[in-house]
């Protein structure tokens, strides 16, 4: 995380066309979230005065309620700071480095995990109450033990044995693929999030902006996408939820960094996931 945040300050400072060097605010999409408060600590822990100096935190209002006691301790009257409504890609400009926690999930697992501890009905949403949980406490199971059935209470496939196979001749070189071997449910989820969508997460955060050019989308520094971060979600497998029957143990190396610096054993034991990117209806969307 030091170095990541090391490779910010040093992209934020740039030449203009008269090859004179300036250096950009840098603006901390801050959530109160996991991934995002690591981001900002990460800032915090290697910037220089002069660099610190140039964060400026922008967020929601649910972000002081998701993480009070880190705003009055870090930001509160010690940092620039703004509140901001609507699309978080709205906030992006050619004029300063923004900031985001993207990628975070992608390389720890995903929030469809959550299912796992929502109870027996009901998943996802509470109308669909007589559709049977299948990943209720099967985190560790063999995936197909809960995403063929899931998908099957779904009509997203046939529960003929030829359409299962039909199925697995599609999915399995998917799996195949992934350089840890996928046997669980945690397993199956975590490589569906980092293998498919590691590029449309990269870029959904502007994809309503009418004036999107490749100079805005390079002043975009989401802090968890970089090779460095895959290789060692690739190589820490087991560390990224250590207890799979324990929802607040999801991203525990990220909350062990926190810990490290904010001292919150609070955090550490019950924070949990929480979506944090919403997206509002725009009529400038177009397909």
């Amino acid at each position: 995380c030091d170095a990541r945040a090391r490779d910010i300050y040093n992209q934020s400072v740039v030449e203009t066309e008269t090859e004179e060097k300036v250096c950009l605010p840098i603006d901390v999409m801050w959530s109160g979230g996991i991934d995002s408060t690591a981001a900002l600590i990460s800032l915090l822990r290697t910037g220089s005065e002069e660099e610190i100096s140039r964060l400026r935190i922008r967020y929601h209002r649910r972000a002081i309620k998701e993480y009070p006691l880190f705003y009055e301790k870090y930001i509160a009257g010690k940092l620039t700071e703004n509140v901001f409504k609507g699309e978080i890609g709205d906030q992006v400009n050619e004029n300063a480095i923004t900031v985001t926690g993207e990628c975070g999930d992608q390389l720890f697992g995903s929030l469809l995990m959550e299912q796992c501890f929502e109870g027996s009905y009901g998943i996802p949403k509470p109308e669909n109450s007589a559709v049977p949980n299948r990943f209720f406490e099967k985190l560790g199971v063999p995936w197909k033990e809960t995403v063929i059935p899931t998908m099957q209470d779904r009509y997203l496939l046939g529960r003929s044995e030829k359409a299962v196979n039909k199925w697995l001749e599609w999915m399995v070189p998917q799996l195949q693929k992934s350089p840890v071997p996928i046997e669980t449910t945690f397993d199956f989820l975590w490589w569906m999030n980092i293998s498919l969508k590691w590029q449309q997460v990269t870029i959904r955060m502007l994809n309503r902006r009418d004036d999107l050019t490749q100079k805005l989308f390079s002043r975009v520094c989401h802090f968890f996408r970089t090779e460095d971060f895959q290789k060692w979600s690739f190589v820490n497998h087991s560390l990224k939820m250590p207890d799979k029957t324990k929802w607040d143990t999801y991203k525990w190396p990220l909350k062990e960094y926190i810990f490290d610096f904010t001292n919150d054993d609070e955090y550490l034991q019950t924070k949990v996931k929480v979506g944090s990117l919403q997206h509002t209806p725009s009529k400038k969307f177009r397909c």
